[in-house]
């Protein structure tokens, strides 16, 4: 991945030594977005040869249980399990300027699935009993991630990201999740969490959300430059 990210910063100093806005920059800049969309595509390409979308399990059950049961023991089983979309990504933009320096992206992932047909574990702690069942199905609608990155390339100082922005946003999540844990029906606490409280949380501290993405990414950064 580290190979990858310095030849597309080959090409970024390559370009930007080009004086005048010329058939060859146009050329570059589409060279530029075509080697990144090539590389996101790569990456959607590996999720679905790792198996991870769609990610689905038709039945699996495991235990475990210390020498005395009756101090710790576990058991647990999941059917129709299923999660889909992580490599559906979808790229709405995707330019770089030569002459500002400047690449803008916009990607998403349209729709993220979960559903479980039905799920459970009993575990003996201390020789109390505890269980949880559930089953249903979660959706997140468009996971968007927005952003404008621009570079400085010099001669002796190489190439380094003068500036970083970044916007996040969620356009809900729909969930109608069944869950009883421990013999409670924690149903609608869950699905009101996840349709209403958790969007609404994520939009009220949506600057402070970016600005942790843009401190993590600027540790990738560092790392590769």
């Amino acid at each position: 991945m580290k190979s990858i990210a310095v030849a597309v910063l080959m090409l970024l100093a390559s370009a930007n030594t080009l004086p005048t806005l010329s058939e060859d920059e146009l050329r570059q800049e589409r060279l530029i977005t075509d080697v990144i969309i090539n590389i996101i595509k790569d990456f959607s390409q590996s999720i679905v040869d790792a198996g991870l979308d769609p990610f689905e399990v038709e039945n699996a059950q495991g235990q475990f249980a210390l020498s005395e049961p009756e101090v710790f023991s576990a058991v647990a089983h999941v059917q129709g399990f299923s999660f889909k979309g992580l490599s559906n990504i979808a790229i709405h933009n995707m330019q770089f300027s030569i002459l500002a320096s400047r690449l803008t992206f916009d990607v998403s992932l349209p729709k993220l699935s979960l559903s479980v047909g039905d799920s459970g574990f009993e575990v003996i702690l201390l020789g109390r009993e505890l269980n949880g069942h559930g089953s249903g199905s979660v959706e997140i609608d468009e996971l968007r991630l927005r952003g404008e990155v621009r570079v400085n390339i010099g001669v002796i100082s190489g190439i380094s990201v003068r500036s970083l922005d970044l916007w996040f946003s969620m356009k809900g999540i729909n969930s109608n999740l069944h869950l009883i844990l421990f013999g409670r029906d924690i149903s609608e606490k869950c699905n009101n969490y996840l349709n209403n409280t958790l969007p609404n949380a994520l939009n009220e501290n949506q600057a402070e959300i970016n600005e942790l993405l843009e401190f993590i990414v600027w540790k990738i950064i560092d790392k590769l430059l």
